[in-house]
């Protein structure tokens, strides 16, 4: 098969995933409206007793370090913020439908990498100067943005499988717009577009490896996810930050010192226990 043809093989295949749980709709037309109240996410997501208890034992793990149990959504709103509540609803509701262990790669390691992205993402933005637009979307935009990976070794796998033989010397990406017609970032993006997510989450997600974007795309948001990408993958493969030189756009880019790259990978050795027990969670 050609590029093309595995694409919209690819494309298909997308349509015929299950839809998310009845609840994520819901939640994404709140996440659209700055007028909701922490009582009526409360209220939507405790329609779903099995997404209710998910996120209770997330906020209960170790990740989070609480030292009495939160017993109540209501209770978790008020410790975490309801902004984080109903980032874990909606990522919990796709890691349902797309969590596989596959001989290309283990999903538990897939979903660490993305938690530790997720994390950096989040102790970064509190460094920027001016802030970020979209803030509130920052947890999962790092927890989804490498989705279009689990696509291709589900819908592709024998070629994905030579993209992963390829890609050894060089980025992953590349190899993928070579062999599969698109990289995974593009596959994600068209996958939460299809299930509704908000621009302000899909479009970081579907051009994260893009380096000429459209206008309407969230720059420093690509920047930040770049970056705690590049921070998440020297961690997973020497435990030390990547260096200045091979970050030095991103840095520029949010207005960050050299000292970002030192202090996130401290910040994420300390949690990575942590990281571990959230994903072991939500997995099983």
């Amino acid at each position: 098969m050609t590029p093309e043809e595995i694409k919209r093989l690819i494309y298909s295949r997308i349509d015929s995933l299950p839809a998310l749980p009845g609840v994520i709709p819901r939640l994404l037309s709140q996440l659209e409206d700055r007028n909701t109240t922490a009582t009526e996410v409360a209220r939507t997501i405790s329609v779903d007793p099995s997404l209710t208890a998910d996120i209770l034992k997330v906020a209960n793990s170790a990740y989070y370090g609480f030292s009495g149990k939160i017993s109540s959504l209501e209770h978790a709103i008020t410790l975490l913020g309801f902004n984080m509540v109903r980032s874990l609803a909606l990522s919990a509701g796709v890691i349902k439908i797309l969590h596989i262990e596959h001989p290309l790669f283990s999903g538990h390691e897939f979903w660490v990498h993305s938690l530790r992205v997720a994390t950096s993402m989040s102790e970064i933005s509190r460094a920027i100067r001016n802030g970020l637009s979209g803030e509130e979307h920052i947890f999962i935009i790092g927890l989804l943005h490498d989705i279009g990976k689990i696509l291709f070794a589900q819908f592709a796998e024998d070629t994905y499988s030579a993209v992963l033989e390829r890609s050894a010397g060089e980025d992953v990406y590349h190899v993928e717009r070579e062999l599969l017609g698109m990289d995974h970032g593009e596959a994600g993006g068209v996958l939460l577009r299809r299930w509704l997510f908000p621009d302000v989450i899909y479009l970081p997600i579907h051009y994260h490896h893009h380096t000429d974007v459209p206008e309407g795309v969230d720059k420093d948001m690509l920047s930040l996810l770049s970056l705690s990408d590049k921070i998440a993958i020297s961690i997973g493969n020497t435990d030390r930050p990547p260096s200045p030189e091979n970050c030095m756009r991103e840095i520029e880019a949010l207005g960050l010192s050299d000292s970002v790259l030192e202090v996130t990978t401290s910040h994420l050795r300390e949690s990575e226990g942590a990281i571990n027990a959230f994903c072991s969670t939500l997995l099983h």
